[in-house]
């Protein structure tokens, strides 16, 4: 068993005299503090005409506060007041639970306490702005009909639950969310909004009991009184099997099983979660070795326990051809009956490992600590529960695993969802997928420190080698990369870069495909293989207990990669079926869109998984060949980061690399930037339309990026302009933002926004006022000083991670900026002035536009270019 790793700190548990629940738990690691207020009232608690309520509040409770009929803050002020002191407010909202979360550098806990507890107890529910946050929820609607996988996933717990409220989707239905009223949302906030619902979290660099009093104080306001949870139904007995066949303009079909499950503090529930590892998490797992790896009918399969608060579903589901329906069906079905039949220990204890390792992880930062405690304080009253259910895991036995297999895969309990191609709908007909999946499932008889000063480098045999020691959890990361990626590939090897990566850990000279996903899921660790725009690479996670076989493996991969034939063939397959599911993907589509107009011949218009024609043409030797070539040991950068020794670790690499050959990646050619503007537009039969509208941007060694980044700080965000302006004020879409791209050659600094295809033009007409703006005026200096704060702070939350940390520190070494340059960001960053800002608007924002649109027949926006 893997041991939960210790806070040295007490959980610090208060109930106030209203009735508020406050948990705080301490954590040095990080200057860093996570403040989370959890509200016992979730979509299932909702009345019909209530569905979606609760949502609603997620969204307006940022739209401003008011207190005895004054304004204490605006539009747009919450988001803004926490970016501005370098933090990040989110919300979500689930079946059992409404959660509002910031995360904020320790010296602003004060100015994060107090937005928050403004916005749950002061909200204002401005009837304008819920008018205009409606039609903002409504474009959230579409746009999670538009994915496929939410589609399917809906239509799963349609079938499943008849009477239970998790049969309703947790954002509500259109047709009733457009009907809230003001009297509605300020009823249910009445209601449910009182201090004996609510849990107060805060976790981090903070003392516990002083965190509490704090807390107290700020949410005085907060009265007792909460209206009684409606009953939530009991679901019925299900009677049998129950289907949906779909159809859609989609190119990727999808299949999804759900059976009866438990509720979290079930009996069984420990044993399913084991199951649903042993069946379908890791490369070694049941599903993912027999119906993706050996019988090749799946893209993708996975299988998983949900245990919500009241009994929910075990769920296993994959995405294929359309061809392959019934051949899926089958091999599921029958991994399932081998499952009732017996598993290994092995199997078990491996289970067990990850499923310890993902609490370890979870623990990692400060908002994963606070998830934790105000989960586990709502579901169960404790909210150190964690550890007694890690040992309720560790207790499960190879019976149990069988016995909960042979109680739940029953098929007059199981709900089928099938999503198809329109031209393909006779394959999913009910009465046909009915049949099949009758005879797929039936049973058969069955037998019985500072950080700066932590962090070392050295040049090992060529190789740059950097070492940061943090015993903080028993983790450590590692990376190896190398330049090339895109930009090093050619009309003939696009792609190849991309199918190095997926296949750098399916086999060495000396370890089968098989050996290496068993020893990373025995282990609990992960090991594959990255590549981008500008790098590739290998990266490593592994816990402390197995690190010196971890780094043996890493090693071996480093040096011995095969390429082997089979498994190419695999990859080729899930390859080209991920370029064809591209179309079911519009977002997507604009971004290849964009990326092909702002750059005609440079490397970066292609797509990192190529085209069918080179994928199909890749073979073992080539792409041998190709690796070989490119990821020298000499060119190479590593890092470790975690619980290690550096001498250790030095040593291990001098022996541990090898002498080789080898050739420079070639060089792109530089391709002008554009002179006029262009307009790329694709026709796709979906509600939403979505847009990219940028420039060409900077690069990675150009001083004026840090004043872009604050750019696109002050656009980006819940308090930024683009958001501000064009979803809070106008409700022109759901989702928008700004984003500049570098490279080592000039990157893309664009915006992106989904949104109708009748508002496409009131949008771009909206997106060049705000960058005419720019350009003109530039940025206050509050708003540079805002920008500045929320970078900084973003930063150090970013790099709470060992593995953030070492890709950090890897891919700026390799680009020549310096392994520290994490550092010396922060100070570049803080130089920034509003006159350096404004110049670089004027420098960048002034370029040659490009622009893509991909929606409907009749969306609007200009016309190709």
């Amino acid at each position: 068993m893997l041991d939960l790793p210790s806070s040295h700190h007490p959980i610090v548990k208060r109930t106030t005299s209203s009735g508020m629940t406050l948990l705080a738990l301490e954590s040095r690691a990080a200057p860093v503090v996570a403040i989370q207020v959890w509200v016992g009232v979730g979509s299932a608690d909702e009345t019909e005409a209530e569905a979606g309520l609760a949502h609603v509040h997620e969204h307006m409770l940022f739209k401003g506060t008011a207190k005895g009929g004054v304004v204490r803050r605006g539009v747009g002020q919450i988001a803004s007041e926490i970016e501005a002191s370098g933090g990040e407010i989110n919300a979500w909202t689930s079946y059992d639970q409404t959660v509002y979360h910031v995360v904020i550098a320790r010296e602003f806990f004060d100015a994060g306490l107090d937005v928050l507890a403004d916005a749950v107890q002061h909200s204002a529910f401005d009837k304008d702005e819920l008018s205009r946050e409606l039609e903002v929820i409504l474009e959230e609607i579409k746009r999670s009909e538009d994915s496929p996988g939410n589609r399917v996933s809906r239509a799963l717990f349609d079938q499943a639950f008849k009477a239970h409220p998790y049969r309703r989707p947790v954002i509500g239905y259109r047709e009733v969310v457009a009907a809230f009223t003001r009297d509605d949302v300020t009823r249910f906030f009445s209601a449910h909004y009182r201090a004996d619902r609510l849990t107060v979290v805060v976790t981090g660099d903070i003392d516990a009991e002083v965190a509490l009093d704090r807390v107290e104080r700020a949410f005085a306001d907060c009265t007792r009184g909460a209206r009684a949870l409606p009953a939530r139904p009991a679901e019925p007995a299900q009677d049998g099997l129950r289907v949906a066949g779909l159809v859609d303009d989609i190119e990727e079909s999808h299949l999804a099983l759900g059976f009866r499950g438990t509720s979290l503090l079930d009996a069984r529930t420990p044993a399913l979660d084991v199951l649903g590892v042993l069946l379908g998490q890791g490369d070694s797992s049941r599903l993912t070795r027999a119906v993706k790896r050996e019988k090749r009918v799946a893209n993708e399969v996975y299988a998983y326990s949900y245990t919500p608060k009241d009994p929910g579903l075990f769920t296993v589901g994959a995405t294929l051809h359309h061809d392959k329906f019934e051949a899926v069906l089958d091999a599921i079905g029958h991994e399932l009956r081998r499952v009732q039949d017996g598993v290994s220990p092995q199997e078990v204890e491996k289970a067990k490992a990850i499923l310890s390792s993902e609490a370890i992880y979870q623990r990692e930062s400060v908002e994963g600590l606070a998830r934790s405690l105000g989960s586990w304080q709502l579901l169960t009253g404790n909210p150190g529960f964690d550890r007694e259910y890690q040992a309720l895991v560790q207790r499960v036995s190879v019976d149990d695993v069988v016995q909960a297999a042979r109680t739940v895969f029953r098929v007059d309990q199981a709900s089928v969802v099938a999503l198809a191609p329109r031209a393909e709908a006779a394959r999913v007909d009910d009465g046909r997928l009915a049949e099949h999946a009758q005879k797929a499932l039936a049973p058969r008889a069955r037998r019985s420190k500072h950080l700066r000063e932590r962090i070392v480098q050295e040049t090992v045999r060529g190789a740059r080698v950097i070492v940061e020691r943090d015993d903080t959890n028993p983790i450590v990361a590692v990376r190896a990369a190398w330049l090339g990626g895109l930009r090093a590939e050619d009309d003939a090897t696009s792609g190849w870069t991309q199918l190095c990566a997926a296949l750098a850990a399916k086999g060495t000279t000396s370890r089968s495909a098989i050996e290496i996903a068993e020893y990373l899921d025995r282990t609990a660790g992960g090991l594959d293989g990255f590549a981008g725009r500008n790098s590739f690479g290998l990266r490593q996670t592994v816990l402390t207990p197995h690190l010196q076989s971890g780094l043996e493996l890493f090693f071996d991969v480093f040096n011995d990669v095969t390429f082997a034939a089979d498994e190419l063939a695999r990859q080729q397959e899930h390859t080209l079926e991920d370029l064809r599911s591209r179309a079911d993907n519009p977002a997507g589509l604009a971004f290849d869109r964009f990326h092909q107009s702002l750059w005609l011949s440079h490397p970066y218009r292609r797509d990192l998984l190529g085209t069918p024609e080179t994928v199909k043409a890749a073979t073992s030797a080539g792409l041998a060949a190709f690796w070989r070539a490119r990821a020298r040991a000499k060119d190479a950068v590593l890092c470790f980061v975690g619980d290690v020794d550096p001498d250790r670790m030095f040593a291990f690499v001098d022996e541990s690399l090898r002498d080789d050959d080898g050739v420079s990646p070639p060089q792109p050619p530089a391709e002008p930037e554009p002179t006029s503007p262009r307009v790329a537009r694709l026709v796709r039969d979906r509600a939403q339309a979505h847009l990219i509208t940028g420039v060409r941007g900077l690069t990675l060694h150009d001083d004026d990026r840090f004043a872009l980044e604050l750019l696109v700080a002050t656009l980006s965000g819940q308090g930024g302009r683009l958001f501000l302006e064009l979803r809070d004020k106008q409700s022109l879409c759901y989702s928008v933002a700004g984003y500049a791209v570098d490279g080592l050659e000039p990157g893309s600094f664009a915006v992106y926004m989904g949104t109708s295809p009748d508002k496409v033009d009131r949008a771009l007409e909206g997106i060049d006022r705000i960058w005419q703006a720019l350009v003109n005026e530039g940025l206050t200096e509050g708003e540079v000083a805002r920008a500045k704060r929320y970078l900084q702070g973003s930063h150090a939350i970013g790099l709470q991670r060992t593995g953030a940390r070492a890709t950090s520190m890897t891919l700026n070494e390799l680009y020549g900026l310096g392994h520290l340059h994490h550092f010396e960001h922060q100070r570049r960053l803080a130089a920034v002035t509003v006159d350096d800002v404004r110049r670089v608007a004027q420098r960048v924002l002034t370029r040659a536009r490009v622009t893509a649109v991909v929606g409907p027949e009749g969306t609007g926006g200009p016309a190709a270019i």
